[in-house]
C-alpha cells in the first residue's frame, strides 16, 4: 500500500495553507514594523531616521551675555513714536551669500526709512498661536501707497543656501527669533532685499528658505509679534518702520 503524502490530507491542507498565509503577512508586516508604522516601540530605522532629523536643523538660544564673535545687524524701529533697538547675529558659518549680500544692502542704506510691510499668524484650532512672519524689504509709502524702492546698488540675486536648493550646510531651524531670506516662488536663486523676521516658530519653511539671521534680545520676540499684530490688525496702515540698520563686528 502506498504511503499518503501528508499534504495530501485535509490536515497537511489546511497547514499548507497556514504557513502560506504566515509568509505573506510576515513580507507585509514586517517591512510595516520596521519603519515603525506598527509596534509601540519605535524601530531603529524609525528611531534613526528621528534622530537625523533633529539633528539637521538646530535651534539656536543666544543672549546678549553671552553674544559669540562675529557679524550683526543693528535694527532700529519706530512705532507708535517710539524707537526700538534690535541686535541680530548674522550667521555667516550656515548661509554666507546670503549674509554677503544682506550687509551689502545695509551698507548701502537699502533698507533705512523702509516700512514692515506684510505680516502673518498661524492659529491652531484652540487659538493658541502655530507660527507667525514679519516681512522687510526696501517698500516705502508714498501718497499712502506701497511702492518698493530701488536699491541705489543693484547687486544681483543670491543662491538660495537651503537644502531643497541642494545646499546641505545651512542647517539652522526655522524657530522664533530667526531671520529668513524670502526668494519668489519656483526662483530658488532669486532672492535680492527681502526677508522675513520670525516672532514664532515656522519650522515649516526648514529647508524651504535660508536662516540668516538670528535676534539677540531677550524680548525681541515680544516686540517683533507685537509688530506682527499691529500690522495684521491693520494691514494698510505700515505702523512701523525701520529708521536704520548698521552692521557690527564683536572681535573679542
Amino acid at each position: 500500500m502506498t504511503k499518503k503524502n501528508f499534504l495530501d490530507t485535509p490536515k497537511g491542507r489546511i497547514l499548507a495553507v497556514a504557513v502560506a498565509i504566515t509568509l505573506i503577512l510576515a513580507g507585509v508586516l514586517i517591512p510595516l514594523y520596521a519603519v515603525g508604522v506598527l509596534g509601540g516601540e519605535p524601530s531603529k530605522f524609525k528611531r534613526d531616521t528621528e534622530e537625523r532629523q533633529e539633528l539637521v536643523y538646530q535651534k539656536y538660544a543666544l543672549t546678549t551675555s553671552s553674544l559669540p564673535l562675529g557679524k550683526y545687524a543693528k535694527f532700529i524701529f519706530t512705532y507708535q513714536g517710539r524707537n526700538t533697538t534690535l541686535q541680530v547675529y548674522l550667521l555667516s558659518e550656515y548661509a554666507p551669500s546670503t549674509v554677503e549680500n544682506f550687509v551689502r544692502y545695509v551698507d548701502a542704506g537699502a533698507y533705512n526709512g523702509t516700512v514692515l510691510w506684510r505680516a502673518g499668524i498661524d492659529y491652531y484650532e484652540n487659538t493658541a498661536v502655530r507660527s507667525a512672519y514679519l516681512q522687510a524689504g526696501t517698500y516705502i509709502v508714498e501718497d499712502g501707497t506701497l511702492v518698493k524702492r530701488a536699491p541705489k546698488e543693484n547687486y544681483g540675486k543670491v543662491v538660495g543656501e537651503f537644502a531643497e536648493n541642494g545646499y546641505e550646510k545651512n542647517v539652522v531651524s526655522h524657530t522664533a527669533g530667526i531671520l529668513t531670506m524670502i526668494h519668489p516662488e519656483n526662483e530658488n536663486d532669486g532672492a535680492d532685499t527681502d526677508f522675513m523676521f520670525l516672532p514664532k516658530d515656522y519650522t515649516e519653511l526648514n529647508g524651504k528658505y535660508a536662516p540668516f539671521g538670528m535676534v539677540v534680545d531677550s524680548d525681541a520676540c515680544d516686540t517683533l509679534f507685537s509688530f506682527t499684530q499691529a500690522i495684521v490688525s491693520s494691514p494698510t496702515a505700515y505702523p512701523v518702520t525701520i529708521q536704520s540698520v548698521t552692521i557690527y563686528e564683536k572681535s573679542k
